[in-house]
């Protein structure tokens, strides 16, 4: 073996002394340089699941409040439909009490016009029958050739109870 390792011309004494510098670098490594990033990354990682973690929930929390916006959409919408069912009926109740109302102001408009009518025939007839007593009077006066004076009302009441 020491003709392997002088043929490849390896000095013991150095590869013993190269050794012992490796052996202190990676010990000096290791305290100062591994140990401090490793802690650093344990860190990192545990910050990373953390953010994970948050990030899950704040899906579940999402997914919860677009059941409850969704709950409360539908509750609304419930509530609109049933408002506009109730101003439906209040407006059916408005339409058919407006009609009452003028309904009753058609009869009670046709009330005063049959009055009103009523009262231009009793006019008319007033007028009517005075007229037609001048015309018996006149008729009279004619017939009998008196006097107007001597014919008196009594006789002009049975002319016109006998027109009647």
């Amino acid at each position: 073996m020491n003709a392997f390792i002088t043929n490849f011309g390896i000095d013991w004494k150095l590869l013993l002394s190269q050794l012992v510098g490796f052996v202190v670098l990676f010990i000096l490594l290791k305290a100062l340089a591994f140990k401090p990033i490793l802690a650093i990354l344990k860190k990192r990682q545990g910050k990373i699941e953390k953010g994970l973690d948050m990030a899950q929930e704040a899906e579940t929390r999402l997914k919860e409040v677009d059941n409850i916006s969704r709950g409360k959409l539908k509750e609304a919408d419930a509530q609109s439909s049933a408002l506009l069912k109730k101003t439906e009926q209040q407006a059916k109740l408005k339409e058919d009490e407006l009609l009452k109302i003028a309904h009753e102001k058609e009869e009670d408009i046709l009330v005063k016009a049959d009055l009103q009518a009523m009262a231009k025939q009793e006019e008319a007839r007033e007028k009517i029958k005075k007229e037609a007593v001048a015309i018996v009077k006149e008729l009279l006066v004619k017939t009998v050739e008196m006097a107007p004076g001597a014919i008196d009302d009594k006789l002009m009441e049975k002319a016109v109870k006998l027109l009647k």
